[in-house]
């Protein structure tokens, strides 16, 4: 069998219904091949005398428009088809004058005014019952009508034989005994019209019978057959009133949704198995029988039909011709371009543009220039040339008047229109007039690069050949077809999404975006295949995200990479070098035969039209968009871009044109945009051009260095919402005085905000940079120049590079003096600053003096509930914190605490800080538990606010990973030291401060489980470290010698030992006094060593020192106080002093039983 052997299309809607219309044939044919655009489904065999091509719409995807995509493929992949049959289940509409019972059949039949089938909505609510008729559509064939009339005459002699069709199908087809079979009239019920199905049940079992409508029973069980008019529309009628309300108003008899899509161009009878009553009672016991039924009626049909009819009536094809009076002498078809074997095929807007045409009989394509709406125009052109060969097909290239008028000429030429070859007559009206009242002939037409809106809106003087006053001038778009049906068709193609849809009254336009991954490497494989297959797909999907997935890019790329013999690899090589590289590969100028000669066939060139356009006609939005280029492509704010317009107005009018042309998007949410950066990098190319990019460039540069906030917590979000674009600008070259104040300008801001969220690297390079162009533009002593000082001191800080930031915060301090005086802000702020470089390198007396003067001026001038002040309070606190004063610091840190909640907030950096240093100070007095508890609020807070990454974030888990150790939770504590080490190797490097100190606190934990040796190299990490970056007499320094002695003298390495607790003695004597709980610590492990090495009256008088000193600095209940009354204890009975060593451990134990904490031995 062949293609054209085949002459009966049979169309169903539902796998049900495919499978009775496949149980009707008498005998099953093999496949035959289809075109690749031809996606449908056959099943092929014959039914009597007639070849039959069943078709079933795709799954889930029914309707009108759906119906007409499939028959139109019927019709191209099979072109002797005579007419065709829409077979399946339908809703029935009962009447007094209809008693359509469920398993009936209802066929379509024309009336004196439609042809069976009536289209009453384009999908309006339908319970609201609210439906417009839009007209009918045409009638079945003639040969059809005659062979209902004969079954019709055969029912009144004798019974259907659909019965006997629907028995042979149950044995032939065992599965479909259920099918086959008749229900039962207790599961048929019609409910009153305005009783509403209950909510919530599939079924019936739960509605009203007193609300079902009494009806007589039937004699048998013998399927009714009703013939009348069949009501189609896109949606599914589910409501009783409004059932009633159509079927008196159009007297239908039932309803279904997908005729209406075929009976303009594919002729058919639609035949409908009545499976519920188009109501809310709806469900699906009926279908299967339903839809047998239908089908066994085609049968019975098509076995009327004698094959010699067939042979007398037309194709489909023909027959659409055969009706006009006047047919042309032959098609005319105008597309300039051969068709691309080379196309890819976009299924999803083919299907949209059917869509459309078969609802509007018209369609615009928007999309930027170079995505493919052209190559789609085309290819839809010689697909609809091939399914519609009796029809004409016009293109129009309106980028210009001239060109439009010419093809306008030339179509008069072809039709040979009367007054075609007269000068004088408007050859554009001539057309005009043929389009909108020739009745005879079906057409397709194509405007392409419908762009200018001033062009078609415009009058334009169309015939320049005429002399004199009578000279006709008229608006392009008058000569745009207006009447249009299912037979007179209008594509646009357009980079205006605006012009798109004033063309179709002010339908929406189909977008046609770049391609998708899969169809871009298609593309590109079809034009460079031998460059493709030796590439990697890694490459390839970089080079196709340069080129923004753009066709004519990706076409421009294929034909430079063959023409110069290169690899993707090189080709991509290229692009990447720079912009500049960029610029030059995509505006080369590489014939493209799809394309109109001497129109731009690179993708720069391309846009650069549009570019010139929105110039021409909106000159305020090309400077919105130039200064949009010069901006990071991503999440651009539009509170960044709203000052720059002068009224609302203008800036939403300008933002639409550039949505319009596809050269921006909106992004999720509507408050941001974005430019592909292809765009982007093309509008840099066409401002080069216009010596203009430098002028933009600086605009952005102000604009950025206007609108960035401070760094503070509260102006985070946006920061970081302008970061990216503060960034990009930055990039460009400073080209004059002003450039250069912005920029330094944006630099401190930008760097300020760096600093804040711990990116210190960042911050450095610009606070350096800031610095460097204020002094050498205003001097060292100008005040701009003494803020970058000072930020740049702070970073160093931060960086633990704590001479440099000494030698500069003096500095900035003195030119502070100097400028603004003793007492201004600025300058208190420079002298805290002073005052915690000082402190980080241990200095801890002088640091105390400069917090208290900083105090003191904040006070005054400020307030005492400034936040300035509150910060100058919290690190004179930190201050006496590390030299012991515990009381008196915490007091502060409450003050601090308690002012930061009620003036920043309880979430606010600063007051997380204070939560933080509160914490630490009652870990230091043994108050553990009260102590995790404010360790948990700070790091709880700092993840959610800061980020997990954060340093004071990493700060905060090394806090709480302390108070966890000395509680003896020593798993807990590893884990999260362990997690803090890792997170300041990576965010701050593994010689800060900070990172050494996570070292230490992570060799501590090892330390008290145990593993000695690991504790050991650990705390040798940290030695060695903070001797290079802070000294040998830094107090952490210090620290570190203690540790690592103690680590020695669990592995009884007493010598070592000794004399690393002998030095760590000395130097913290020496800096941080002989009453420091450090300097007492170091006491008592001092005497420990002695202890172990049988020095008993050495160790004894280490200990009473030890314990003293604790009594005096930490009290009498702290634990560490508790410890050292132990080891005294200790080497009292050791010498035998056991009445001196029972007071004191009476005493001792007094002390714990009245509630001191216990715990373990703090050893730092």
């Amino acid at each position: 069998m062949e293609h054209g052997d085949y002459t009966v299309g049979w169309i169903c809607a539902l796998p049900t219904e495919l499978a009775a219309a496949v149980a009707m044939l008498d005998e099953r044919h093999n496949h035959l091949p289809q075109d690749s655009h031809d996606h449908n489904n056959y099943t092929l065999g014959r039914i009597g005398v007639h070849n039959v091509a069943i078709a079933c719409l795709p799954s889930g995807v029914t309707g009108i428009t759906s119906a007409a995509i499939v028959a139109s493929h019927i019709r191209s992949t099979f072109p002797s088809i005579r007419f065709g049959l829409m077979v399946g289940v339908g809703g029935g509409a009962p009447s007094v004058e209809n008693d359509i019972r469920l398993g009936d059949v209802v066929i379509s039949k024309p009336d004196g005014a439609s042809g069976g089938v009536i289209q009453y909505d384009f999908g309006k609510t339908v319970q609201e019952g609210r439906f417009v008729q839009t007209g009918s559509l045409n009638r079945p064939p003639s040969v059809l009508l005659s062979a209902v009339n004969t079954l019709q005459a055969n029912h009144l002699l004798k019974d259907p034989e659909l019965t006997r069709h629907l028995s042979e199908m149950s044995k032939k087809f065992p599965r479909m005994q259920a099918a086959g079979a008749y229900p039962g009239v207790q599961h048929d019920q019609l409910f009153k019209a305005e009783y509403s199905h209950p909510p919530g049940n599939d079924t019936c079992t739960k509605c009203d019978p007193l609300q079902a409508v009494c009806r007589s029973i039937r004699s048998d069980s013998v399927p009714g057959a009703y013939y009348g008019l069949i009501a189609s529309a896109n949606q599914v009628m589910r409501d009783g009133m409004t059932r009633e309300r159509l079927q008196q108003e159009l007297d239908v008899l039932c309803f279904e949704m997908e005729a209406a899509g075929l009976m303009d161009d594919f002729p058919c009878l639609v035949i409908r198995g009545i499976c519920d009553y188009a109501d809310a009672h709806k469900n699906k016991r009926w279908q299967p029988y339903a839809a047998a039924v239908a089908a066994a009626y085609a049968k019975e049909l098509l076995c009327v039909i004698p094959a010699d009819q067939l042979v007398c009536t037309r194709p489909i094809g023909e027959a659409s011709a055969q009706g006009a009076q006047h047919p042309p002498i032959k098609p005319v078809f105008t597309v300039p371009f051969r068709k691309d074997n080379k196309f890819v095929d976009r299924k999803l807007i083919f299907s949209q543009v059917e869509e459309h045409l078969r609802l509007h009989h018209c369609a615009s394509l928007s999309g930027m220039g170079g995505v493919g709406k052209s190559q789609i125009a085309i290819e839809y052109a010689y697909r609809f040339q091939q399914s519609h060969p009796q029809s004409h097909v016009f293109w129009i290239f309106a980028a210009n008047s001239t060109q439009f008028v010419q093809a306008y000429q030339d179509i008069a030429r072809k039709l040979r229109l009367p007054g075609c070859e007269d000068s004088d007559v408007n050859q554009c009206e001539l057309v005009s007039k043929w389009l909108d009242e020739d009745n005879s002939s079906g057409w397709l037409m194509i405007l392409d690069n419908v762009d200018n809106a001033d062009l078609f809106l415009h009058s334009t003087d169309l015939n320049p050949s005429s002399a004199g006053t009578d000279r006709m001038q008229r608006l392009l778009i008058d000569y745009v077809p207006r009447r249009l049906d299912s037979k007179r068709l209008l594509i646009n193609t357009t980079r205006s999404r605006h012009v798109g849809e004033n063309l179709i009254d002010g339908e929406s336009c189909i977008e046609v975006p770049p391609f998708s991954i899969q169809e871009a490497e298609s593309l590109l494989r079809l034009n460079a295949e031998d460059a493709v297959d030796r590439c990697k797909p890694a490459v390839i999907k970089r080079l196709l995200d340069i080129l923004g997935y753009v066709p004519l890019a990706i076409t421009q790329a294929a034909a430079f990479i063959k023409r110069n013999r290169m690899s993707v690899q090189g080709y991509l090589a290229a692009l990447e070098k720079d912009k500049q590289n960029l610029m030059d590969h995509l505006s080369q100028e590489l014939q493209d035969p799809r394309r109109p000669r001497g129109f731009p066939n690179s993708v720069f060139q391309t846009w650069k039209l549009s570019f010139d356009q929105i110039l021409t006609q909106e000159p305020q939005t090309a400077k919105l968009l130039s200064l949009i280029a010069m901006l990071d492509p991503q999440r651009i704010p539009e509170r960044l871009l709203r000052p720059l317009a002068e009224r609302d107005v203008d800036f939403r009018m300008a933002l639409g044109t550039l949505d319009g042309f596809a050269l921006i998007t909106q992004e999720i949410g509507g408050e941001t945009y974005a430019i592909h950066p292809l765009v982007q990098a093309s509008v840099h190319y066409w401002l080069k051009q216009r010596n203009e990019k430098a002028y933009y460039a600086s605009q952005a540069l102000q604009l950025l260095a206007e609108k960035f906030p401070s760094g503070k917590h509260d102006h985070r979000e946006r920061c970081e919402s302008m970061l990216a674009h503060a960034q990009a600008v930055l990039c460009y070259d400073c080209v004059s005085e002003n450039d250069l104040r912005h920029r330094a300008a944006l630099l401190y801001r930008v760097g300020w905000f760096n600093l804040q969220q711990g990116r210190y690297i960042s911050a450095y390079q610009e606070a350096s940079e800031s610095y460097k162009i204020n002094r050498e533009r205003l001097g060292e002593d100008a005040t701009t120049t003494l803020d970058s000082l000072s930020l740049l001191a702070l970073v160093l800080e931060h960086q633990g590079r704590y001479e440099a930031a000494e030698e500069m915060n003096r500095r900035a301090l003195e030119g502070k003096e100097k400028v603004l005086g003793v007492e201004h802000p600025n300058t208190l702020a420079s002298v805290d600053n002073l005052a915690s470089v000082l402190r980080y390198q241990g200095k801890y007396k002088t640091a105390e003096e400069m917090y208290r003067r900083a105090l003191e001026g904040f006070e005054k001038m400020l307030g005492v509930e400034h936040p300035d002040t509150l910060t100058s309070i919290n690190n004179l606190a930190l201050v006496l914190e590390h030299q012991g004063k515990y009381k008196t610091a915490e007091e502060m840190y409450q003050r601090v605490l308690e002012g930061s909640e009620k003036v920043l907030g309880v979430e606010h950096p600063d007051t997380l800080t204070s939560v933080n240093n509160l914490a630490l100070v009652l870990r230091y007095q043994g108050r553990y538990e009260a102590a995790e508890k404010m360790n948990q609020r700070a790091l709880e807070g700092s993840e959610k606010v800061l980020g997990v990454e954060h340093p004071s974030t990493l700060t905060s888990v090394n806090s709480l990973a302390r108070v966890l150790r000395e509680q003896g939770k020593y798993k807990a504590a590893k884990k999260m030291h362990q997690r803090a080490l890792e997170g300041k190797e990576k965010v701050l490097g593994v010689e800060h401060p900070d990172t050494l100190t996570s070292v230490n606190d992570l060799a501590l934990v090892l330390h008290n489980q145990g593993k000695y040796k690991a504790a050991e190299e650990m705390h040798q990490r940290a030695l060695e470290g903070f001797e290079k970056v802070l000294g040998v007499g830094h107090p952490s320094t210090l620290t570190s010698v203690n540790n690592l002695a103690l680590a020695l003298q669990k592995q009884e390495k007493y010598k070592a030992a000794n004399e690393m607790h002998q030095r760590a003695l000395e130097g913290k004597e020496k800096m941080l006094g002989v009453e420091h709980p450090s300097t007492l610590t170091s006491v008592n492990n001092l005497a420990l060593v002695l202890y172990n090495q049988g020095k008993y009256k050495a160790a004894e008088e280490m200990y009473q020192r030890a314990l003293e000193g604790k009594e005096k600095v930490l009290g009498v209940e702290h634990p560490s106080t508790l410890t050292s009354i132990d080891n005294l204890v200790l080497v009292l009975r050791k010498q035998g002093k056991y009445k001196a060593a029972e007071e004191i451990e009476l005493k001792s134990t007094r002390r714990k039983r009245e509630g001191a904490e216990s715990g373990p031995a703090s050893v730092i």
